[in-house]
């Protein structure tokens, strides 16, 4: 068992670059920025006692700029869980607006990166369903979109070198992620089981699912990131069956930049 929380740094910047060396990410994670609050106690807040933070998420675009995907909103609790409790997402042309989640009751929901208590080798499965705007002032709505997450530890590595640097006490873990939209059905591979070290594909019949496989240092981060698996990638501009089940192992690996 690990308290996720202490990877989740106060303030850092972490560039992450593909296996050309190129960057392809860059992530930004701040603690209680100010100008987030009126969000996220607005609308995304779940009744926990505990403080909201923020994962910039910003991709290299045709070798030539950065752009922002999502301001993704955490609130990491003091009872040690760690929830994804919604965005302040690109919607286009400069447009942001909420994207959230919702239980059955109503009331605000999320992603859980870690339970109370701590992440352990026994995956967290949580279902709810989705708000967004159309954009930013609009009503929030929820059109019948369901998701699903599923997050657990997959080992602790004592030491692990990235980039020329050595990082300790690493958390390895995983987030499986599903999604049902209204009259469209799951996009399913048709060869099984998939597997890598024996965990990654799930193939739930009713659901899109992907999986992001993360590794984590104290204090820093996000210092590797892969995708194991994208069914129905069509929100990506991708085909669908990509990542490093259905392609070339390593493709879909970036690490942090020396």
């Amino acid at each position: 068992m690990i308290d996720l929380r202490k990877y989740f740094p106060d303030s850092r910047t972490v560039v992450l670059n593909n296996g050309a060396g190129q960057p392809h990410a860059r992530y930004t994670f701040s603690r209680a920025p100010a100008g987030f609050l009126p969000l996220f106690n607005a609308y995304l807040k779940v009744p926990k006692a505990g403080h909201h933070y923020v994962w910039r998420k910003e991709y290299f675009v045709d070798n030539l700029l950065w752009r922002t995907a999502t301001y993704a909103i955490l609130q990491i609790c003091d009872d040690g869980s760690v929830i994804e409790v919604g965005d302040w997402l690109h919607l286009g042309n400069g447009s942001f607006g909420v994207f959230g989640y919702r239980h059955d009751d109503g009331s605000n929901a999320g992603l859980i990166w870690c339970p109370p208590g701590g992440l352990t080798g026994e995956a967290q499965y949580d279902e709810m369903s989705t708000i967004s705007q159309a954009y930013s002032g609009a009503a929030l709505t929820q059109n019948g979109s369901r998701c699903y997450s599923e997050s657990g530890l997959i080992d602790v590595i004592p030491s692990m070198t990235v980039g020329g640097v050595e990082y300790r006490s690493v958390a390895h873990i995983v987030m499986y992620h599903g999604v049902q939209i209204p009259g469209r059905v799951p996009v399913k591979a048709g060869k099984l089981p998939l597997t890598a070290n024996g965990v990654y594909y799930r193939n739930r019949s009713d659901w899109d699912e992907y999986a992001i496989e993360l590794w984590l240092a104290p204090g820093v981060g996000i210092i590797r990131e892969r995708t194991p698996f994208i069914e129905n990638a069509s929100w990506w501009a991708l085909p669908d069956f990509v990542g490093d089940l259905f392609g070339t192992a390593g493709n879909w690996v970036t690490e942090a930049a020396a």
